[in-house]
C-alpha cells in the first residue's frame, strides 16, 4: 500500500526522515519524529527540530521512554497541530505539481519564460517531449547565441542555458 494512502490516516509519523516521507508528512499536516540515518535525513531532522515542527532522535541511542515522551509531547501540542494543518492547506492549494510541470516544459521547449538568456543549445524541432527517444537519437548542433526563441520550418527549437 502506498504510504500516501496511510499518512492521512495517522496522527503522527515516525520516519527516518527521507525527502519523500518528510514532504508527504507536511503535505498531509502530520507531526513527525525523525530517526535519521544518513544524507538528506540528517538535514531534514535538524531543520525539523530547529523550526519546532517535530523531534529528532538518534536511532541507535533513543530509549523507549524518550520515544514515548516525544510522541506524547507532539500529540499534545495543539499549536503545532494547527501550524501543520495550515501548512497542509497551503501545500494542497498551491497547485505546485502543475507549476513544476509548466516550468520543466518551458525549459524543454524554450518558451517565453526563459527567452533572452544568452548561449543556448540547439535541439532540432523534430524532437518530441512525448517521445524522449527522439531527443536521444537526434544529431546535436553547436550552441548559438540568441535573444529569442523561434521555431519555423527551417529553424530549430532553441533551449535556454542551464545556469
Amino acid at each position: 500500500m502506498p504510504q500516501t494512502n496511510v499518512i492521512p490516516l495517522v496522527d503522527l509519523v515516525i520516519t527516518h526522515g527521507g525527502n519523500n516521507t518528510f514532504t508527504e508528512s507536511f503535505y498531509f499536516g502530520k507531526r513527525m519524529i525523525v530517526l535519521p540515518l544518513f544524507v538528506d535525513q540528517l538535514d531534514n531532522a535538524q531543520r525539523l527540530e530547529e523550526t519546532g515542527y517535530g523531534i529528532q532522535f538518534q536511532p541507535y541511542h533513543v530509549t523507549q521512554e524518550e520515544l514515548l515522551a516525544g510522541i506524547e509531547k507532539l500529540l499534545g501540542d495543539e499549536l503545532l497541530e494547527r501550524r501543520m494543518r495550515e501548512i497542509s492547506k497551503r501545500m494542497q492549494a498551491s497547485n505546485s505539481q502543475e507549476k513544476a510541470a509548466e516550468l520543466v516544459e518551458s525549459v524543454a521547449l524554450g518558451t517565453e519564460y526563459f527567452q533572452g538568456n544568452g548561449t543556448i543549445p540547439v535541439i532540432p524541432k523534430q524532437a518530441s517531449l512525448t517521445n524522449p527517444k527522439t531527443l536521444l537519437s537526434l544529431p546535436t548542433e553547436e550552441p548559438q547565441r540568441s535573444s529569442i526563441v523561434a521555431e519555423t520550418e527551417s529553424s530549430n527549437l532553441l533551449f535556454p542555458p542551464i545556469l
